[in-house]
Order: structure tokens, then sequence, then C-alpha cells
């Protein structure tokens, strides 16, 4: 049963390790902070869980070969507890209020049930 309120961020990375301090820390910065980490490597050679430590990873999936962005992210998504997901490219961040801002419009629409950031090209 997914726990109340947690929003579950499912990160998988292949080889965007020099992108994924940046996402875990927009995910760790946010206003709204009933969120657990869910990081899936999928098969990425230089990853090391050490060097993310920082970030309390709430859960963590290794695959020993890169499954498809598609399974690895099924894989987070089984192993989230919380009663939202927050789909989360490696190389991607959110703004600091996002979830907040996500879990409003889900209470005020219940009809609804994706919400998409907007995408902005880092530079």
């Amino acid at each position: 049963m997914a726990k109340a309120g947690l929003v579950s961020a499912v990160i998988v990375n292949f080889r965007t390790e020099r992108f994924l301090k940046d996402s875990l820390e927009s995910v760790r910065g946010q206003t709204y902070k009933n969120v657990e980490i869910v990081l899936v490597n999928n098969g990425s050679e230089a990853f090391n869980a050490g060097q993310f430590k920082e970030f309390r990873i709430d859960k963590l999936i290794c695959n020993e070969k890169n499954l498809g962005f598609a399974r690895a992210n099924n894989q987070g998504i089984l192993a989230s507890e919380g009663e939202f997901i927050l789909l989360l490219n490696a190389d991607a961040k959110i703004s600091a209020d996002f979830l907040e801002t996500a879990i409003t419009k889900f209470r005020e629409r219940e009809d609804a049930f994706a919400l998409v950031p907007q995408i902005r090209i880092w530079g």
C-alpha cells in the first residue's frame, strides 16, 4: 500500500553520473520534504554509490547490465512506496517548488494523473 503524501522520485542512471548530483540535489532541495529517492543504476560501469551518499538515497537498485530505460523505470516504480511517482531523468533537475506545486494540483484536480515540468536546455 502506498504511503499517503509520499513522493517517490525514481531516477535511472546509465552513463549519466556527471549529471546525477545536480538531479539528486534538485530532488533533495524541494520545499515539499516527504520524498524518497529510488535510484536505479542501469548497468553503468562508472557508477559508485559512495559518490552520492550525501543525497540519502532511500532505495538503490543496481542492474548488472542495461535493461533499457522503461524496464529500469518500472523496477523503480515497483520498489517505490509513494502515493505519487516522479520519473526524473538523471540529466534533469526540477525547480525547488515543483513537487509542492504538483501535489497541490493533484489535490485540486482528482481527474489529474500526470504532470510534466517545463523542459529547458541546460546552459
